[in-house]
């Protein structure tokens, strides 16, 4: 997670320059949330999220107050109900507009509400959607006096009474079927899913040996191969990164959507990485152990890989 954070800050600032990426909310991708998250986010000085509403533990949604879950970061929820009507149902602008005011009285109430969608929603999913309903959208909040666009960040500044929360783990994919059932991430981890238990092992096992190969290159200096090695573990690395990209799992799920080339792009890169990283162990620990744990491991991997290639 640390990795991928730093990762993510190194090409936003390589696009933007630092004087524009100063951000102090991350965005979770496919708003996957799990607690574990927050440790990491905290550390690398981030202040608040967003994810879905239906990870709020409690039916009406947080719009007048800061929820969080620790002194040192906020969660706020998007509205699902109204971004997923953007995205998905074509609503006209008044219809949107009916919904958004809500049945709260905007000159009486202040409350505020989120919304939160992929930006190619607007004009690549949906043809039209900018011309056709958010500039218009756009105007009739600005005519009107009772609705304001802010930043997320100027919540806080406006509403100060702060609850504590416990959001529920879940991704702006995971209907509430989906948290009964015991499954807060269907499109990536669903364990009647024959594929993603086999992807996680190849994932999982990757991670394992990327970790142990590291261990190792970093202690190789009295090794005539320690350009090798380190050449080596670069490689690993560089095509773990790349491996742990979610969508190998989110095109076999069949939810709708199903793709054997990204299952099998996604499951190569971690081979590569998992082969490379295994060539480092064996050349550089002097643990016999260490090394038949290594090889037994990656044939698990080149198991899990061949499963895969009959099951796609």
């Amino acid at each position: 997670m640390i990795r991928q954070i730093e990762l993510n800050e190194q090409i936003n600032i390589e696009i933007l320059g630092k004087e524009l990426f100063n951000p102090k909310g991350f965005w979770l991708p496919e708003m996957a949330y799990e607690y574990r998250v927050i440790d990491p986010l905290v550390n690398a000085n981030y202040k608040w999220t967003v994810i879905s509403s239906v990870a709020s533990p409690d039916k009406e949604l947080p719009d007048n107050y800061i929820p969080y879950v620790n002194p040192d970061f906020t969660i706020f929820f998007r509205n699902d109900l109204l971004s997923n009507l953007i995205s998905f149902k074509n609503p006209t602008v008044d219809e949107f507009y009916l919904e958004l005011i809500g049945e709260n009285d905007p000159e009486k109430d202040d409350y505020y509400v989120i919304l939160a969608m992929d930006g190619e929603t607007y004009g690549h999913h949906v043809k039209g959607l900018i011309e056709n309903f958010l500039q218009p959208l756009l105007m009739k909040i600005k005519q009107d006096p009772n609705i304001k666009l802010i930043k997320i960040n100027d919540i806080s500044t406006i509403f100060q009474e702060k609850k504590k929360i416990s959001p529920l783990p879940s991704s702006w994919s995971t209907s509430e079927e989906d948290l009964r059932k015991g499954v807060p991430f269907p499109l990536w981890s669903d364990p009647e899913n024959r594929i993603h238990n086999l992807q996680l092992t190849v994932m999982n096992h990757t991670l394992y040996l990327v970790g142990l190969a590291q261990k190792y290159q970093n202690n190789n200096n009295n090794n005539e191969n320690s350009e090798d090695i380190k050449r080596r573990f670069k490689n690993a690395r560089a095509w773990l990164d790349k491996g742990l990209h979610s969508c190998q799992l989110w095109w076999a799920s069949g939810k709708p959507w199903y793709s054997s080339e990204m299952i099998l792009k996604g499951l190569n890169q971690l081979i590569l990485a998992s082969s490379e990283a295994l060539k480092v162990i064996l050349w550089n620990s002097s643990d016999g152990y260490i090394k038949d744990e290594a090889l037994k491991i990656f044939n698990e991997i080149f198991e899990a890989q061949k499963e895969i290639y009959l099951s796609v």
